[in-house]
């Protein structure tokens, strides 16, 4: 027996003991779509293909502001949708919402796993109105940002960016926003890919203003591409970053050991803030009245106060070091009022509040970044593989203190004898377990029994922090096991450029390794050294970057750069967001974090 769709909708509410009147019709506004459910709700009202359905969108929208109204409401989206008939009456229009609306109610409540469903599901829909096409699209970037998919979220917003109705000024803060999350370098790249000029108008931007180094530059390239882009939709909305724009230093002070072990590191920093300053002196021609200077002093052997007087007696406006972290923690004591860029991290003691920023290469960074991606493609059963030193143990720290509540990390595995790693890894791959289960077979048959050991396999990922030689065991002892196909992700000491890197492996690394940039191939022509340990020559180029952005560094302000996207956290620390490794090709050695 059919029943009226009315009848439905009224046993459905019947149960939760209401009645519902049909509010007033809500008319149309400048955005079309809101993430405001109820809106989109009465939206799908108002264009219902008849009275009956348009009642049911009603009594949705009604039900949300009432106790467990998400549930209630899916609950009508629920019944609607499995009811064959029912919903086989529906328009296509309709029956878009339907899904529509389904989707939304999941997406309030996924866990990031299931996040990967909602797409696919997206993707399966048609809208068939202009103001359906927006929803979706709204939908899909909110997804696709929520998964830390900033590309393809970028891609939609320009797609939406078409549409008269949408706010232009809030489209372009949420394309800049999203441009602001990848990885300095990655712009030029998507360039290269654009699908339309659009799009290419944007990498382009991206590019020419986030690239170079100082503000001044920064705003010659805003100015180049306005001329090149008079009709573009981010021509009337700059980036924010225009209007804040700092007074570049004239003079720096460099405050680094030259002599003692870390020597050689503060050398290839030195080298890395010199090619930065000369690249932006040759770019900077026309105003070479501006030019900066950079004073060197020597902290080997000299105390921090001392060093820090005579930088400021001879009018350094920034210091940039010290490097050591006992000449930090020595610098945070000092009463000095000069910005100052500390160029490692300590860490802070209780009741201590942390003045000086902190620039480092602290592979706690790259340990937390591996945690949230892993967070966010939903994987929830992981092994976990470290060596026996320090960093190691302090980068495990911080993955198990960032990675979701949802995964489970189900073996830590210590790999402190490359001649023992296989056996290692066989024992948290449970191939004992599954070679026990055989020899208990062969004792119930009494007779030998063919066998494979076979791995456990619910696993989801590994993880490595590891240095190359042990990288390359784990390679060979996963393959062993027949674990080759399990995803692995590994910190940048993992890698070096005579180690062939496993299919499967996802890796995290400084951008200046990964992108082409003009500033990469002057460093590497200047200092051959750099190609094959750039990281301490990028930490010198970034300190050169940040001594010029240093009021929006302390405003707070996200500074893509050579050694990742930097961020002023709590502390002082500068937090450090490195980008991942696409290619087989496109990275270099890399040296493990400094801890000296």
């Amino acid at each position: 027996m059919t029943f009226p769709i009315r009848l439905i909708v009224l046993v459905i509410l019947g149960v939760a003991g209401c009645q519902i009147t049909p509010p007033k019709i809500v008319q149309n506004s400048q955005h079309p779509i809101s993430s405001n459910l109820e809106l989109q709700i009465r939206r799908a009202a108002k264009n219902a293909s008849s009275s009956e359905t348009a009642e049911i969108f009603y009594n949705a929208a009604t039900l949300l502001s009432t106790q467990n109204g998400s549930q209630q409401t899916k609950s009508i989206i629920a019944r609607i949708k499995n009811d064959p008939t029912l919903f086989s009456r529906l328009s296509r229009s309709d029956r878009f919402e339907v899904e529509l609306i389904d989707l939304e109610l999941d997406y309030r409540e996924a866990t990031q796993h299931r996040k990967h469903g909602l797409l696919d599901r997206l993707e399966a829909l048609a809208p068939t109105t202009l103001a359906q096409e927006i929803s979706w699209l709204e939908l899909a970037i909110r997804v696709r940002i929520s998964m830390e998919d900033h590309v393809n979220a970028i891609k939609n917003l320009i797609r939406l960016s078409t549409y008269a109705s949408v706010s232009k000024e809030q489209l372009v803060e949420r394309i800049w926003s999203s441009i602001k999350k990848l990885p300095l370098g990655y712009t030029n790249t998507l360039a290269k890919n654009s699908d339309t000029e659009e799009e290419f108008a944007w990498w382009d931007l991206a590019t020419k203003f986030l690239g170079p180094l100082t503000p001044t530059l920064q705003q010659s390239g805003w100015d180049i591409w306005q001329a090149e882009n008079p009709t573009h939709l981010a021509k009337n909305h700059p980036p924010s970053e225009i209007s804040l724009r700092p007074n570049e230093p004239t003079t720096m002070a460099l405050l680094l050991p030259q002599s003692g072990p870390l020597a050689e590191p503060s050398r290839a920093i030195r080298d890395g803030l010199m090619t930065a300053y000369w690249a932006t002196q040759l770019a900077n021609q026309g105003e070479l009245k501006q030019r900066q200077k950079i004073l060197i002093y020597d902290t080997s052997e000299n105390a921090m106060a001392d060093v820090v007087s005579r930088a400021e007696a001879d009018g350094a406006q920034i210091l940039l070091g010290p490097l050591s972290k006992s000449n930090v923690k020595a610098m945070t004591t000092l009463k000095t009022v000069t910005p100052t860029i500390a160029l490692n991290r300590i860490t802070p003691t209780r009741g201590y509040e942390q003045r000086i920023p902190q620039l480092s290469l602290a592979v706690e960074d790259e340990a937390v970044e591996i945690a949230n991606h892993i967070s966010s493609k939903g994987l929830t059963r992981i092994i976990v593989f470290r060596d026996d030193t320090l960093w190691a143990e302090r980068a495990y720290r911080a993955f198990a203190a960032s990675i979701s509540n949802d995964t489970e990390i189900t073996s830590l595995t210590t790999l402190a004898d490359l001649k023992d790693v296989t056996n290692k890894v066989g024992r948290a791959l449970d191939i004992d377990a599954s070679i026990a289960r055989h020899t208990n077979v062969q004792k119930l048959a009494r007779r030998e029994v063919e066998f494979i050991p076979r791995r456990r396999s619910d696993l989801h990922a590994a993880v490595g922090f590891i240095g190359s030689r042990e990288y390359e065991s784990l390679v060979a002892a996963l393959d062993f096991h027949f674990g080759s196909d399990i995803p692995l992700f590994v910190v940048s000491a993992a890698l070096r450029s005579d180690v062939p890197i496993k299919n499967g492996t996802q890796f995290v690394a400084l951008p200046l390794t990964l992108f082409s940039f003009p500033l990469r191939y002057d460093l590497e022509a200047a200092f051959p050294a750099a190609k094959q340990q750039p990281s301490f020559y990028a930490l010198g180029i970034d300190a050169y970057r940040l001594a010029n952005q240093f009021e929006r560094l302390i405003a707070g302000v996200s500074i893509p750069a050579t050694t990742g996207n930097l961020k002023l956290g709590r502390n002082g620390s500068i937090l450090r967001i490195p980008a991942w490794g696409p290619t087989h090709e496109q990275f270099t050695d890399r040296a493990p974090a400094f801890d000296r």
